[in-house]
């Protein structure tokens, strides 16, 4: 028969299977993700009991629930257990073991090896202690005496120097569930993988007392990430004797502990690494006295890895969190195999689905979108390619075969869709020639032999495809309304231009126009007229006014432009007296005098 895994405290895992009088053992790691006893479940592989019957996980006869481990255990059977060097199993008694019957199992290992035995729990009427209790034995010695405790979970270590050891047990009462123990098979060179486990030299504790001249080593392993925690007791005899303990798997490694003569308790140290090196050398021993003794340990690594089973007092390692009973890493993070990383948006490089924001899978090693599918940046999700004949801005958001045309996904303009096997297939345009086997392209049908659209609609050139009659129009309309306003506001512009450039020459000629009038307007007589220009008496005055002002302006030859910067004063109004002779003028650049000079008193006008 079977023993189903087991697993004791301190969470050290164990298997047994018996084969008649022969027993094989082998120490497992703990399971993680299986549904617990009680659950609902549909086959064994899904229970942590390893049991499913008939839809609940339970614990098959002949075993019960371990409840601090979850796990079944056997009660009964075979009390022979044979095991290798590394193997480890369970010895557990319940109150159906009928009350003062004995009970005894012979655990047997390889050659030069011991057993180590740790009681984890009694629990017994300790007023019937003669007939229930549990005691240790190697050959016939007693190692332990009849151990009668109620509710004792303190460990209790005992190790044989030879590969033998037998356990006693004497049923309890009815309530009360007995004892509970792991053993272990081991060499003087161990290598412990357990997350939890224990350690006691050959003779622990007493009366065998320890071997002398001899050495024993035990290396405790983790993951990386992880820390070993180790706390011992102990009594060796003197120097010669000690107890190493290194931060490291080899002796050169920090030493975290040494021990050499006498007593010592609970005395603890954390390794550093993912390795603890455990070296006991012995040269001499008292077989006369029980003062010394040995050592004994238990460990605890910490630091729970991706995967495996935790609780609120357990420490996650490498930056992952405890849900659900499993150390794991957030939503919004993936484990690259060493931490938890915040997962990658569309575009970015990935190995597998978990490294994207949900929604995008790793396709050709970038978080993107399915071949079905198309990236939708608004909402940043990936969302389904349209089928024929639906709305679509851009041509990514049609199915493969699809293009957007018109805001609608079609067949591209030189192909046509196929209902009867949902594809696009080549076809002809336009006025290209058609039969029934040459088909038109989308949206246009065979006419006479010729590609056309329907008759309530007309071919766009620009849009190459069909519409109908109305749009065309509609568009023509706009088109030449477009025309009209553009060539409006070309004339317009022009019609202002012509009138600003005429009224600016009109101003010119006017302002030229202007000072010849004003001498066409003097009062007198026209032609020579002395009277119509301002007279001298002397030639440098007359100079000084021909100078200063008087401008004729050399483009206009007929007419006299005067221009004037402060008025001109006569002779008479300042009291001067005229001159005798005739004055000079010059006119177009050309001196003349009058022909009488009768007035003397006459008042030149200002020109």
């Amino acid at each position: 028969m079977e023993l189903m895994i087991c697993k004791g405290l301190f969470i050290v895992i164990c298997a047994l299977k018996f084969r008649g009088s022969e027993t094989y053992t082998k120490c497992l790691k703990p399971d993680t993700g299986k549904r617990t006893f009680g659950t609902s479940c549909s086959d064994d592989t899904q229970c942590l009991t390893e049991y499913c019957r008939p839809t609940t996980c339970s614990c098959p006869d002949g075993s019960v629930l371990y409840s601090q481990t979850g796990f079944c255990v056997k009660t009964t059977g075979d009390t022979t257990i044979t095991a290798k060097n590394g193997d480890c199993g369970y010895i557990v008694s319940t109150g159906d073991m009928s009350y003062n019957t004995l009970v005894q199992w012979n655990i047997s290992g390889d050659t030069d090896t011991y057993v180590t035995l740790v009681i984890l729990e009694v629990n017994m009427n300790t007023l019937y202690c003669s007939s229930n209790y549990v005691e240790v034995l190697e050959g016939t010695m007693t190692l332990r005496s009849a151990l009668c405790r109620s509710n004792d979970y303190t460990a209790k270590y005992q190790a044989s120097k030879s590969n033998r050891l037998t356990v006693n047990y004497r049923g309890t009462t009815k309530g009360y569930t007995g004892f509970r123990a792991v053993f272990f098979i081991r060499n003087n060179s161990a290598v412990l993988t357990e997350p939890t486990g224990y350690i006691a030299s050959p003779g622990y504790p007493y009366p065998l007392n320890y071997k002398i001249y001899s050495q024993y080593t035990w290396l405790i392993t983790a993951r990386p990430g992880q820390v070993i925690t180790l706390s011992t007791n102990g009594s060796i005899v003197s120097t010669s004797d000690y107890v190493y303990i290194y931060d490291g798997q080899y002796r050169v490694d920090v030493i975290l502990l040494k021990r050499y003569t006498g007593p010592w308790s609970m005395q603890s140290v954390t390794s550093t690494s993912n390795y603890m090196l455990v070296v006991f050398s012995t040269s001499y021993s008292w077989s006369s006295s029980s003062s010394y003794y040995g050592f004994s340990g238990s460990y605890q690594v910490y630091g729970v890895l991706y995967g495996e089973s935790c609780n609120i007092t357990d420490t996650c390692i490498q930056g992952l969190t405890c849900l659900g009973g499993v150390c794991g890493c957030l939503a919004s993070q993936y484990y690259n195999q060493t931490i938890c990383k915040s997962k990658v948006h569309h575009g970015y490089p990935c190995s597998n689905a978990d490294w994207c924001v949900p929604g995008l899978s790793c396709e050709g090693r970038l978080c993107g979108c399915t071949s079905s599918q198309y990236y939708d940046p608004i909402s940043a999700n990936c969302s389904n390619r349209g089928c024929y004949w639906a709305p679509c801005l851009f041509s990514e958001e049609c199915k493969q075969a699809f293009v957007c045309l018109a805001s609608t996904c079609r067949c591209s303009s030189s192909q046509y869709y196929d209902y009867m096997n949902q594809s696009c297939k080549n076809a002809v345009l336009y006025g290209d020639n058609c039969s029934d086997s040459v088909n038109c392209v989308d949206g246009l049908h065979c006419s006479s032999g010729v590609c056309d659209c329907p008759l309530d609609q007309s071919y766009d050139k620009s849009l190459r495809t069909c519409k109908n009659a109305e749009e065309i129009g509609d568009n023509t309309t706009l088109i030449a309304v477009a025309v009209v306003a553009a060539v409006g506001w070309a004339v317009a512009i022009l019609a202002v231009m012509f009138v600003i450039i005429t009224f600016c020459r009109n101003r010119k000629k006017s302002a030229t126009n202007g000072g010849g009038s004003e001498l066409r307007n003097t009062t007198g007589t026209k032609g020579n007229d002395y009277r119509n220009f301002p007279q001298r008496a002397d030639q440098d005055s007359l100079e000084y006014v021909n100078k200063e002002y008087l401008e004729v302006t050399p483009s206009v030859q007929s007419t006299t432009t005067v221009q004037t910067t402060k008025p001109v004063t006569t002779r008479h109004a300042l009291g001067v007296k005229q001159p005798e002779t005739s004055p000079t003028f010059i006119y177009n650049n050309e001196s003349f005098q009058p022909e009488s000079n009768d007035e003397d008193d006459m008042i030149y006008e200002q020109i």
